[in-house]
């Protein structure tokens, strides 16, 4: 839902949109390019209506292979907790210098020192809000 209401507020003010996932999206692509046009949206709405939570593989190794990332592009990246797995995406990302804003349903458990902290920001889902927004104006209320 939060990937789907970004992507609307988004396509809303006017900026582009992609879409990449290593989970199984049923009788679609698992990847969309970055665009501008009046298909992008109806078409990232109708791949998340279709991901399956089974993951293909490293979403890393997908993005090396297949990820063709127009210039300027950001990143949001989505995922359930900081690891390895999140990890390796922040790689991908900072050999391509290309800035990501990571977004976790679960916060990293304190006393797990054994690995290492993604350097870029890290925000729960708790922590993200678009300004202008109904819910956002009724906080500020």
């Amino acid at each position: 839902e939060v990937v789907a209401s970004l992507a609307v507020q988004f396509d809303q003010r006017g900026y582009a949109v992609g879409f990449a996932t290593n989970g199984v999206v049923e009788g679609g692509s698992s990847m969309l390019p970055t665009g501008r046009n009046a298909r992008q949206l109806s078409s990232l709405l109708e791949a998340l209506a279709r991901l399956q939570m089974n993951s293909e593989g490293s979403l890393a190794d997908m993005l090396c292979r297949r990820f063709k990332p127009a210039w300027g592009v950001s990143c949001l990246h989505f995922s359930y907790e900081e690891d390895s797995a999140l990890r390796a995406v922040e790689g991908y990302f900072s050999r391509r210098k290309i800035p990501v804003l990571f977004v976790v349903c679960r916060s990293r458990p304190h006393g797990r020192g054994d690995e290492r902290k993604v350097r870029g920001k890290v925000l729960t889902l708790g922590e993200i809000r678009i300004e202008g927004t109904r819910e956002n104006e009724k906080r500020k209320g």
